[in-house]
């Protein structure tokens, strides 16, 4: 309901040739923000910009970016953040380095990333692929090649791409900010 009145009253309402019929989706995104606390986590209910897409991989500017209006009960837990990109990560392919689906990460978008599948240091990057897509998952450097593969992956279903057709966009530093149930 939007003043009290129901989208269907709205729709009746509006003459079929001037206005299109309203859709809910393009009004509002009511989403629950979960942030995870040192001993407890809070919950919110906000609502995201209508054109953003949950179940595709992006990256941000500045954390609040995805909320339409300005999302103030964050603002206790991230108003003195000083990271300069954050990614959201829509599934578990980044798991179990980063344990919930639909989470919002802070990045760091310098280039250097670990050696070889045996490296105990395990990254979650955000990449460019050579078809201009973004893709997110564990990644790491053997030979002239980046390696990425994702926890929902069968065994040895990694993906090869030589290193001069990606780009790296910036890798998961730190730990979520928060997730969207």
């Amino acid at each position: 309901m939007i003043f009290h009145v129901s989208l269907e009253e709205m729709n009746r309402g509006c003459d079929g040739d001037t206005f299109d019929q309203i859709d809910a989706d393009e009004i509002l995104k009511p989403v629950v923000v979960q942030v995870h606390g040192n001993e407890r986590f809070f919950e919110y209910g906000l609502t995201i910009r209508s054109d953003i897409d949950l179940g595709s991989p992006a990256i941000y500017q500045h954390w609040e970016e995805m909320f339409r209006p300005w999302p103030a009960p964050l603002m206790r837990h991230f108003g003195r953040l000083k990271y300069q990109l954050f990614g959201w990560i829509p599934d578990r392919s980044a798991h179990p380095l980063v344990r919930n689906p639909r989470s919002l990460v802070p990045l760091d978008p310098h280039r250097s990333f670990s050696q070889g599948a045996e490296s105990i240091d395990k990254q979650v990057w955000f990449v460019y692929l050579p078809n201009g897509k973004l893709d997110v998952g564990i990644a790491f450097r053997e030979g002239r090649s980046l390696v990425l593969s994702k926890a929902e992956d069968s065994e040895g279903a990694a993906r090869r791409y030589p290193l001069s057709r990606v780009d790296l966009a910036g890798r998961v530093i730190g730990k979520t900010l928060f997730h969207i149930k």
